[in-house]
């Protein structure tokens, strides 16, 4: 594997201050930036141009906050077993305030019995589904969105960093991955009896432990459905979770990575993430992760990582079984007609099949 430059390196490639500043938004670096300025990772005049700009227009504003608090408050409230992931989990632990880590949405895991009972909950709050049918690559989870349905459309599945304040969006998983190789790694009960609580984003809020947050960051930095490139922010957040780890916890994390087969992975993210931003790790854990990773099939999400359509034929291959990897083919290429209208609102001169025909040929591209 390629280790990617330092963040310096890269800085210098760069011909001005508002260059710098576009490239740190663009990886989600600038909220953040004081942590790599006190790391001598950047230069101090550019984080305090970076901290200009995060202070004239925050990057998660105290509505998001509010907002997030809310809806982890009902599901709270009515005992549904929930567990905040990902960007508003690592908000409310690694980083020193909610607002530095950037997020587009608040993801929260359930129970796969309590999918129902979330549902109601995310309907009752005003809430409503993306879209009314499940379509395109199956994966096991659905987005809602509140506010005006006009702002902060996907492009290709993903948000844009465009939008606006005014709607809210949340990812209702009830199963961590969605690649074949990884949806099983780790069950639903064992990080519910693993989970921490997180008093500062409400007292009934509950979220992966930190072990568990950092193995589903490495196997989210590997489990891609589209070519957008990844922001190195997922990176640093893997470099945080590691230094708050304990050595207990490191340990822990070492042999549970080995246990589900997916130390390759880890491996790859920590590798990058001393590289970029000096992530203090002992050779001795590397070692013992390089050692269970030569021969774990995840190791196949690396070879195809720098393709996307390698990537789409090695997922689809890690189906099990024809019938499974027949249904996600059709799903990927031809989704329900209600979901095809209701995703591409511009509809077609040639009808569904022209739908189909630009979802085909946009796959193609990737």
């Amino acid at each position: 594997m390629t280790l990617p430059l330092s963040l310096n390196d890269r800085l210098a490639r760069l011909p001005s201050p508002d260059a710098r500043l576009k490239w740190l938004a663009k990886h989600r670096l600038l909220g953040p930036s004081e942590i790599l300025v006190a790391r001598g990772l950047i230069p101090a005049d550019l984080g305090h141009l970076a901290q200009a700009v995060t202070e004239k227009s925050p990057r998660v504003s105290a509505a998001q906050i509010s907002e997030e608090r809310r809806v982890v408050t009902a599901l709270g409230t009515d005992r549904c077993r929930a567990l905040v992931l990902k960007g508003c989990l690592l908000a409310h632990t690694v980083y020193s305030a909610p607002n530095q880590r950037w997020r587009a949405d608040l993801d929260i895991l359930v129970d796969s019995q309590s999918v129902a009972q979330s549902r109601e909950i995310l309907d009752r709050l005003g809430y409503r589904p993306l879209t009314s049918v499940q379509g395109g690559t199956p994966i096991p989870q659905e987005t809602w969105s509140i506010g005006d349905p006009s702002s902060g459309k996907r492009s290709n599945g993903n948000r844009s960093n465009n939008t606006r304040q005014d709607r809210r969006f949340v990812d209702l998983h009830w199963m961590l991955r969605s690649h074949p190789l990884l949806r099983d790694r780790l069950g639903f009960n064992e990080q519910w009896e693993r989970a921490i609580a997180l008093p500062q984003l409400a007292s009934e809020a509950r979220g992966q432990c930190l072990v568990h947050a950092l193995l589903n960051a490495a196997m989210h930095w590997f489990d891609r459905l589209y070519a957008e490139p990844r922001p190195l922010g997922w990176l640093l957040d893997i470099d945080l979770l590691w230094r708050a780890l304990d050595t207990g916890e490191e340990d822990c994390l070492v042999d549970l990575a080995q246990e589900r087969e997916i130390s390759c992975l880890v491996l790859a993210c920590l590798q990058m993430c001393q590289r970029l931003f000096e992530t203090p790790i002992k050779p001795g854990l590397l070692d013992r992760l390089e050692c269970s990773a030569q021969n774990e099939l995840a190791g196949g999400l690396l070879k195809v990582d720098k393709s996307p359509l390698r990537a789409y034929w090695f997922a689809l291959k890690c189906e099990p079984g024809w019938g499974g990897r027949v249904k996600r083919l059709k799903a990927s290429l031809m989704p329900p007609a209600q979901y095809m209208y209701e995703r591409y609102p511009e509809r077609s001169k040639f009808g569904l099949l022209g739908l189909y025909a630009r979802r085909i040929y946009q796959r193609s591209k990737q």
